[in-house]
Parts: C-alpha cells; structure tokens; sequence
C-alpha cells in the first residue's frame, strides 16, 4: 500500500529536517537523504493510476469479490493516498530548500542530479551485464549442443562399428 511508503518518507524526511536543523553536516545526513529519496521514490511508483469509466465499472461489480490482495479502489483511500503524495512532495521541497541554505544554493539539485545519473549509470550496468549474460548463456548452449552432437556421431559410429563386426 503506498499509504506506508508515504509515510515512512514522511518520517524520514521530518528526521532529516531535524538532522539539518541540528547542525549535522552533509555527510552525516547523506543516509538519511538516501532513504528519503528512497522512499518517495516507492510511493510514486505506487501511485493510483487514473481509470476510465469501463474499468471503474468493471472494478466497482468485482468489488464483493475483492479478497484484499489489490489496492484499494475507494474514493476516500485513494484522494487520502494523493493528499498523502503532496505532502511528501512538499516535505522533499522544504527539505531541499533547508539544505540549499545552510550549504548553499544548488545543494539539494546537485545531489539529485548526481543520484539521478548515478541510478542511470547503474541501470545501465545492469542492463549490459543482464546482455553479457544472455551471450554466455547463448555461448554455453551451442558447446553444449556441439558436444552432444560429437558425442552422438560417436555413438553412431560406434554402433555402426558394433554392427559391421557382427554381421562380418
């Protein structure tokens, strides 16, 4: 339920704003900001998506059937939910604000910048190395099926053999 994730990034952002306000340096409040951004990153994935009419309709003559797996589709959940995402938007702008001033203007925006292409980077990585896998597999299974035709031409030729020796 994004209603938890929200609400962990909420409490970590109030702590990281307690952390700034406390004389802490950048540094020892970087584990913090992490988890912050972390956690709003959560809850935005796990937004509402807005629904057309059809698919209300549909969810609306299943609601009976719901066996609480799902997110919830009622009205009151889901503009608590979005409330809930403003004020984590919100808390991250103060947050980013309070460190602007105390460490300078563009902090905040450097750090999200840097952790924006630093995720890039390591998507990236995962990604090649997600291939570079695939073509080891690929790799593999041709010696695989190479060996297993030599070891069937062996096994041929031997019969073969079997048979001329005994009917010669």
């Amino acid at each position: 339920m994004p209603i938890l994730e929200i609400g962990l990034a909420l409490s970590a952002l109030k702590g990281l704003s307690e952390l700034v306000e406390g004389g802490k340096t950048l540094l020892e409040c970087a584990s913090t900001i992490d988890k912050c951004l972390h956690l709003s990153e959560q809850a935005e994935k796990k937004l509402p998506k807005k629904k057309g009419a059809a698919q209300k309709n549909v969810e609306h003559s299943l609601e009976e059937f719901d066996q609480g797996n799902s997110e919830s589709t009622n009205l009151g959940d889901i503009i608590g939910e979005m409330e809930d995402q403003k004020k984590l938007q919100a808390a991250l702008s103060r947050v980013g604000w309070q460190l602007d001033i105390k460490y300078g203007e563009g902090c905040w925006a450097g750090i999200l910048a840097t952790r924006a292409d630093r995720l890039k980077k390591a998507a990236e990585n995962e990604k090649a190395q997600r291939v570079h896998l695939q073509n080891i597999k690929k790799r593999r299974n041709k010696v695989l099926i190479e060996i297993f035709k030599g070891i069937g031409i062996l096994l041929f030729f031997s019969g073969a053999m079997y048979f001329l020796m005994q009917n010669f």
